[in-house]
């Protein structure tokens, strides 16, 4: 592929990796018995759910937030084996993402590709064009392939959270998060006041994390763990290969 477009396709899965900057989640539980970790220091609850909600073999991520002055919505079930799906939403575009095994796929509406080829220095409507409403198929090793899988990665999105139950958090008031009874922690820093909601029946999972000030607040919930996640592969008449980039501008 020619350099510019390994560009376009390493961009376009790098505007997806914004989304790892976003705070917050939500939890669902199969049972309701208590676990009595709101008795706990804030810190041993902090650790605690953090090493619970790191050992979930699927989840769910959905919310919304800002980062870098982007508005940024995500939902997006993922597992252990890497495979995911969902959808990514920036400053009103709005992409579909499919991993399965080590071939990601990725299907953008027409301002997340048209946000995207004036990042990389391409023709919008050309690339629109070329597209023309199918999946980019983005396999392993090629440019962005990384980006994808890192985003796809469960454990890299659980860690993402970690900061905001770090060293320095207080414990607040019993609450409820979707109806489910929570435990609250809070984390000031920065201007940065971040509420995470754990829960106090069955395991202690991260019910939710809210961040309000400072330059990248955000909010989401995160539910569905260890069920499994749905991801199947577009028709292949419905899928473009990166390679096919190389058209774009004359390129060869």
């Amino acid at each position: 592929m020619a350099p510019q477009h390994r560009s376009l396709a390493r961009g376009t899965a790098a505007a997806c990796t914004t989304m790892l900057a976003v705070a917050g989640l939500t939890a669902v539980s199969a049972q309701q018995d208590p676990n009595n970790v709101e008795d706990l220091p804030p810190q041993e609850i902090a650790e605690k759910a953090m090493d619970t909600t790191k050992g979930a073999d699927s989840l769910r991520i959905k919310g919304s937030g800002r980062s870098d002055q982007d508005k940024i919505r995500i939902d997006l079930a993922v597992d252990k084996q890497g495979e995911c799906t969902g959808t990514l939403g920036i400053n009103g575009g709005t992409l579909r993402l499919i991993k399965i095994e080590d071939i990601t796929y990725v299907n953008g509406d027409d301002a997340f590709w048209t946000r995207t080829a004036e990042e990389e220095g391409v023709d919008a409507q050309e690339l629109i064009n070329l597209i023309d409403g199918r999946w980019l198929k983005v396999p392993p090793g090629a440019y962005g392939a990384g980006d994808a899988a890192e985003l796809c990665d469960i454990d890299a999105l659980v860690q993402a959270f970690e900061t905001y139950v770090s060293d320095g958090v207080s414990k607040g008031g019993e609450t409820e998060v979707d109806g489910k009874p929570a435990i609250t922690l809070t984390k000031e820093e920065d201007g940065t006041t971040t509420n995470t909601y754990v829960a106090t029946e069955d395991e202690p999972y991260i019910l939710r994390v809210v961040t309000e000030g400072g330059d990248e607040p955000g909010d989401l919930t995160l539910t569905d763990y260890d069920k499994p996640v749905s991801a199947t592969a577009p028709s292949s008449e419905d899928v473009v290969d990166g390679e096919e980039l190389e058209q774009l501008g004359g390129a060869s």
